[in-house]
Order: structure tokens, then sequence, then C-alpha cells
């Protein structure tokens, strides 16, 4: 019995594994969002539950023992294909119309299939170990507690250890390695010995197919480096920068977060950063203590720190990685910056009692990929709370000008702080017109009709008021995917 109750452990195990790696294997493409989760989760339920159905009539109609073997084998074939198939479906999504089957259709052709599967599994192992009527009720309790324990055990490995340890790809064959196992040790042979060299024949090819992986996503992506956290892919390019120079970019997920000239640390690539460096600038205080939500490449929190060197700067990152990649390959020169690796939100709790700063950047939302507690009156009440008299705050949206989510954003802090204005981007920053807009609140009013205009940015910064009316964020009520929805069509669709 027990090898039976092994062989579902490891089947549980690893439709967890592919469940967890699936949304991370998709966020190049699709981002990270309430839809990209809800069509992976869906996916893999549908994909079990027919599994079962079909597996249930096969036990009863075939030898289930010599259908397990060739299953699992098959199951890890298909599974196998995930990662070559994951950029040829990128390509066809504009040919898909509605914006939500954009996200469902490549996430059921990828993780459907095998799911579905690997669902075929349990049944044959209840017809195979339900020999005694009378003994029913435990062994079926025992094979579905190995199978439930088997998801537990899979979801916290791949979750805390395996992704940041081996990245995804790797896991997705290391899931089709152990599936293709366990078929062969299921086949029933006649010759002894014939199970143990089958065993290591598929270990030696699926471990050459990693070697050779690792080698064909060096060659994929070029000297670029390569990084998969617990967070984000994480990619730094280098091209050349019009003009002369190099220019080094940092890519998490699907998005660039940051761009900086090795040779030129003072240079900053997006536009939104010089509008932000214009506003600390005219902010005059040369001892200025700045907190940075979000850390990205750190080039604007290495700007002030060169600039202000009585400043004292501050960054929350939630990946260590990004950190560590940031100071290494972005800012090697920064001395200054104190960075603290957790949630925003959370490190604004932990931060000393009494901690206070005249300066609060928010860049945490990633794109369509929006940390809905980071938007809501609590946190805008956190950080006014950790302001002082007449600091600012400021947070980077991406969207359209018109866009549902930024006027909500606005109207949130608008609830909170007695002054807030919106300072739009270029809308032809992104495609879809979509583009960063600076939201800026404060209990003090900002002077910028006295302030000389920006001359380093395509467009002019013309501060908007708030919306006198909106949806207010709270931690209750956030629909922050919802109000991305056109962001997100526009995305995935071009």
């Amino acid at each position: 019995m027990w090898p039976f109750l092994l062989l579902v452990f490891l089947s549980g195990a690893c439709t967890m594994t592919l469940e967890l790696v699936a949304s991370r294997l998709v966020a190049p493409v699709l981002g990270v969002s309430l839809y990209t989760w809800t069509s992976v989760i869906g996916v893999v339920l549908a994909g079990m539950s027919a599994g079962s159905f079909v597996g249930g009539w096969m036990a009863d109609r075939s030898n289930a023992r010599a259908l397990l073997g060739p299953v699992l084998i098959a199951s890890g074939l298909v599974t196998s294909l995930i990662v070559p198939a994951n950029p040829v479906l990128g390509i066809a999504l504009p040919a898909i119309k509605y914006t939500l089957l954009r996200v469902v259709v490549p996430v059921a052709i990828l993780f459907g299939i095998p799911s579905f599967m690997i669902g075929l599994v349990s049944p044959l192992v209840y017809r195979i170990c339900l020999t005694d009527l009378h003994r029913t009720g435990i062994t079926v309790g025992r094979l579905a507690a190995s199978g439930s324990l088997g998801s537990i055990a899979g979801t916290f490995a791949t979750g805390f250890y395996l992704i940041p340890r081996f990245g995804t790809r790797a896991i997705v064959f290391g899931v089709a390695a152990v599936l293709m196992g366990l078929g062969i040790l299921s086949i029933p042979w006649r010759r002894k010995g014939t199970t143990a060299i089958g065993m290591l024949l598929v270990l030696g090819l699926v471990a050459g197919g990693l070697y050779g992986l690792q080698f064909g996503l060096r060659y994929y992506y070029g000297d670029d480096i390569l990084i998969e956290s617990a967070y984000y892919a994480i990619r730094v390019t280098t091209e050349e920068r019009p003009g002369g120079g190099k220019l080094k970019k940092l890519v998490l997920d699907h998005l660039i977060h940051s761009a900086t000239d090795p040779d030129d640390p003072d240079y900053l690539w997006y536009e939104y950063e010089r509008v932000v460096a214009w506003i600390v600038k005219n902010l005059g205080k040369s001892d200025m203590s700045a907190l940075f939500i979000g850390g990205g490449g750190y080039t604007l929190p290495h700007w002030l720190e060169r600039n202000y060197p009585k400043s004292q700067v501050e960054v929350v990152e939630i990946d260590p990685e990004v950190t560590r990649v940031a100071l290494k390959e972005f800012v090697p020169g920064s001395k200054r910056i104190t960075s603290y690796n957790e949630d925003g939100r959370t490190a604004l709790r932990n931060l000393p009692s009494g901690k206070k700063y005249d300066f609060v950047f928010g860049d945490a939302f990633n794109d369509v990929s929006v940390p809905y507690h980071l938007t809501t009156v609590e946190f805008g009440t956190a950080v006014q709370n950790r302001l002082r008299d007449g600091g600012v705050y400021v947070a980077n949206v991406i969207d359209k000008s018109s866009g549902p989510f930024l006027k909500a954003f606005a109207a949130t802090l608008a609830s909170v702080f007695t002054h807030v204005v919106i300072l739009p981007g270029s809308d032809a920053a992104y495609a879809g017109g979509r583009s960063p807009h600076l939201v800026v609140a404060s209990n003090v009013e900002m002077p910028f009709s006295t302030w000389a205009a920006p001359t380093d940015v395509s467009f002019a910064v013309n501060p908007q008021p708030a919306p006198p009316s909106g949806i207010v964020l709270t931690d209750d009520y956030a629909p922050v995917d919802f109000l991305l929805l056109p962001v997100f069509d526009e995305k995935i669709g071009r």
C-alpha cells in the first residue's frame, strides 16, 4: 500500500508545484494580477476535475495497473512541453478578441492539459488499491490524505524554496522528470532490473535536458543577467544609449523598472523620475529625510544621495534580490542608502516610533500588477503619519490620464490629505496612451505655479486637481484590478 500512498503524495505535490509556477511563467507576457491568478487556479482545478472524471471511467473499463505507468509518463511528457510552448502562445494573444480570454486560453493550453493528465492518476490508484470492500473507507481516506499532504508539501516547498533556488523553468522540467520516473516505476516489468535501468535512463535524459536548458536560456537572453527570485524574474540588459554611452536596464517580469548610464550616474532615463527630481529641488531642503517605497534599480535614491550629501535616504524594497542586483549593477557607488527588505505597508508599521520624513515616494505599482493594500485610505493615512509638517508624498501611477484607477487613487489620497494634485505624464509614453503619472499629496499647498518649469521632459508639467468625487479605495473595498482592466486589455492585446 505504501508505494501507492507515496505515488499519490508526489502527484499531489507536482500539481501544486505547477500551479504556483504557472503565474510566474506567464508573468512576462500577462503580468501578475487578480486575473492571472484566477485563471491559473480555475484552469488547474478544472483540469484536475476533468482528469478525475475520465480517470474513473478508464479505471472501470480497463486494467488500471497497466494504464498507470503510461499515464504518468504521458503526464511528464506533456509537462515538459510547457516551457517551449510558453513564448509561442504569447505571440497569438492579439488574435483573441476578448480581454479575459487572452488570459484564460494561454493558461488553459499550457497548464490545463498537464493538470488533466495528472488528474487521471488518483482514480487509477484508487481502483488498484480497493481490493477489500470491508476496508474501503480507510483505504480511500489514506489515499485522499496522502494526496492532500503532497499538495501541502508541494505548495510550501515551491513557494519557500524551489522557485528562489532553481527558477521556474528548471522546476517544470523537474516535475516532468518526477512524473516520468514514477511512470517507469509503475510499469509491471517482467525482467528484474529493467525498472532501475529505465529510471536511470529517464533521469539521465532529463538531467541532460536541464543542463542544455541553461545554455539555451543563456543563448536566448544573450549576456543578460537572469535571476528568478521569490517575487520576480529579474533581467539586466545593456544597450547603446542614444547620443552615446551605455544604457543598463532592470527588467522585472515584463516591465522595465529602471535604467541608468554606468558612466553618468546622475542620468535619469524615465521622464517621471526627472519630474520627481524637479519636485525635490524645489522643496529647497538640503538635509532632506526621504523614504522610497519600491526600489527598482535605486537610480532615484542614488540621485538624491549624490546631489544632497546631507540627506538621509531609505528604501523599502520587498525583494532582497532586487536590492542586491540594484546595488551591484546599477548604483555600485552608493554609500548612504539604508534598505528595508519588506512590504511597504509592513515597513511603515515597523519603523521606529516617531520616525518621520520630509519626502516619501511610492514607486511600487508595476503597471497592471498593483498591490492593492498600498492604494487605500488606510495606507495613505500610514504615510501621512510618517510625514513631517510640510512633508510631501508622491506616488507613481501607470494609467491613462483619464483612467479610472488614476482618478480613484487621487480621490483616495484626497480623503486623507488636504492638498492633492495630479501631474500628468506624456500619453505617448506607452502603447495605448498609458503613462506614468505622479500624484502629489500634502497637507500644505505646493506652489507649482511659482516654480520654473522643468526643461528636461518632453511634455508640459501641468498640475491637475484631484477629481472632486470618485471611488475611495479602502482595505475593505479596493477593486484595483477591475479599474485597471482597460490598461490590462491594451497591454496584452497589442
